[in-house]
């Protein structure tokens, strides 16, 4: 009897030895029994962009210059006034314009308009202008540039005819120099696409010309220039 209660508790004690190898052994071959999984992290990012209009800038800061405007006549044709009209940004006012009746008259505000672009859009963007209504029979807008227009310059020091000078003999279709028309279709004045083209601040420059027929109908008039900027 006492052999066989020994043998019970060797067999007992085999067996609980037995019983935590087997928990034991897991740990050993974990490598074995592990599995991946994979997920896919996803997003679509939009562009965003903005566009700042000022009027009559000034060259060393972009901005508004409530001081000082300057309009330019082609000599010999009519006359404007050379300080223009009541400055507010966001308006260009020739103010006071004596129309040659004979011969085209052009008045040229300088420093008019300084487009100020930004956007992270790295295909780039485009600048239109056109004209919200038909401006009056006998009536054009030019806009001359000023600089380089290229993505990421800075303003221009000034416009070609500052401090004093005659403003460009632009036709009814804005054929002199680097001029664009303003009309009721959208017009792009800028095209900077392409890879790379996001900018942190682009300056656009330009002059306005008001091209004035020979007898053309006198009188107060307005036009709204509308312009937009176009992500790719």
């Amino acid at each position: 009897m006492v052999k066989r209660t020994m043998n019970g508790k060797r067999l007992l004690i085999l067996a609980a030895f037995a019983a935590f190898a087997s928990f034991a052994m897991p740990a050993a071959f974990a490598n074995t029994l592990s599995n991946t999984v994979n997920i896919t992290v996803k997003w679509n990012t939009q562009a965003l962009g903005t566009l700042v209009i000022h009027t009559n800038y000034l060259a060393s800061s972009g901005l508004n210059n409530a001081a000082a405007q300057y309009v330019g006549a082609t000599t010999g044709h009519g006359s404007c006034t050379a300080t223009g009209g009541t400055n507010v940004d966001g308006t260009v006012d020739f103010g006071q314009i004596s129309a040659d009746p004979t011969v085209q008259t052009n008045c040229q505000f300088a420093n008019a308009v300084n487009a100020i672009i930004t956007t992270s859009d790295p295909n780039g963007y485009t600048l239109a202008e056109a004209s919200s209504a038909a401006l009056p029979t006998g009536y054009n807008l030019c806009l001359i540039k000023n600089g380089s227009w290229t993505n990421n310059t800075a303003l221009p020091s000034n416009s070609s005819i500052l401090p004093a000078g005659t403003a460009a003999a632009e036709t009814a279709t804005c054929s002199v120099g680097t001029a664009f028309a303003v009309g009721t279709t959208a017009l792009g004045i800028v095209n900077n696409t392409g890879a790379g083209n996001s900018t942190a601040g682009t300056e656009i420059g330009m002059d306005v010309n008001l091209v004035i027929a020979a007898a053309a109908p006198v009188g107060a008039g307005t036009a709204t220039v509308v312009y937009t900027l176009l992500l790719q």
